[in-house]
């Protein structure tokens, strides 16, 4: 039996403000907020940027410790950012910041910076630090709880009740409701990557074996194996987006191959690339799905939309 191709999808909107490898996206209705490791953080409303923040450090001491690592909505659709050493709050509406959070240093003198973040429903969020700790932030950056948790998260999700987040590390994932940890579950394989799907209430992790798929309330089952590349990876409407080295995959929750979005197909989108000499090799470095569309940050700066098939 002839195996058949998985029909590959063409480009079909762009989001622009970008000229640094994109680090995260977050998408909230007709707001859309992305991320470069420029330390740049670019708000969209209905596809057009309209706001661009600098989150980067002032002082070339603490340019040493930048990296952009995660973002986030919340219900007031406000901004959650992860970068540096700072968490920081922005409004799509507004130049300056909400407010700005600072950690204590740990063990003296260690910069102790925010890994991972995740908006609540309420305007709160609940973000983990590289000290192992967890903390709830209130709508007006008041800090309301903090623990220390040996499954404080690398990685988080907000699910549909805008209260409940699924989370993971290197070695297991969990379930938080707001600061308090439900439940965590042991990870048969190293962890590099998590993405759930905030309505079905699924979770996916990538593993040094291969993506495993299951129900936050369940337990995980291996689905399918990963290509080479960044170990990044987006759940929704069914399906599971993982990237490669040339472009993304799309999978159903069976593992069932759906279509592929291969990033050689968008430098049409951007002939400046040509215009510089020989066009690079561009690698997918973030994805996520959102009402019907693939999102995929790209190591040029671009952000590329494919309609789900």
């Amino acid at each position: 039996m002839t195996a058949v191709a998985a029909p590959t999808l063409e480009p079909a909107a762009e989001l622009l403000g970008h000229e640094a490898p994109i680090r995260a996206m977050a998408f909230q209705g007709v707001l859309a907020a992305t991320a470069d490791m420029d330390m740049r953080v670019t708000a969209h409303r209905e596809g057009r940027a309209v706001r661009t923040w600098d989150v980067s450090s002032k002082h070339s001491r603490g340019r040493a410790v930048d990296r952009m690592r995660a973002i986030s909505f919340d219900g007031l659709g406000r901004i959650w950012v992860a970068a540096g050493r700072y968490l920081w709050c922005l409004d799509p509406d507004s130049d300056e910041p909400v407010f700005r959070y600072q950690a204590p240093n740990f063990l003296t003198f260690l910069v102790n910076s925010p890994v991972a973040v995740a908006g609540l429903r309420d305007g709160s969020c609940l973000a983990s630090f590289e000290d192992g700790t967890v903390k709830v932030f209130g709508p007006s950056g008041w800090r309301v709880a903090s623990k220390r948790d040996n499954d404080a998260p690398n990685w988080m999700e907000t699910l549909a009740d805008g209260e409940t987040v699924v989370g993971a590390d290197a070695f297991s994932w969990s379930v938080w409701h707001r600061g308090h940890k439900e439940r965590a579950t042991r990870a048969e394989d190293h962890v590099y990557g998590m993405a759930a799907d905030p309505v079905a209430g699924t979770v996916a992790l990538w593993t040094a074996s291969g993506v495993v798929i299951g129900s936050v309330s369940g337990e995980l089952s291996p689905c399918f194996a990963t290509d080479r590349g960044l170990p990044a990876l987006a759940m929704g409407s069914g399906l599971v987006a993982t990237t490669g080295v040339a472009g993304v995959s799309l999978h159903r929750l069976s593992g069932e191959l759906v279509a592929v979005a291969p990033i050689a197909a968008s430098e049409s989108l951007r002939p400046r690339d040509a215009e510089q000499g020989e066009p690079e090799h561009h690698r997918p470095t973030a994805v996520r799905l959102h009402e019907g569309r693939l999102w995929v940050g790209v190591s040029n700066g671009q952000v590329i939309g494919f309609d789900l098939p």
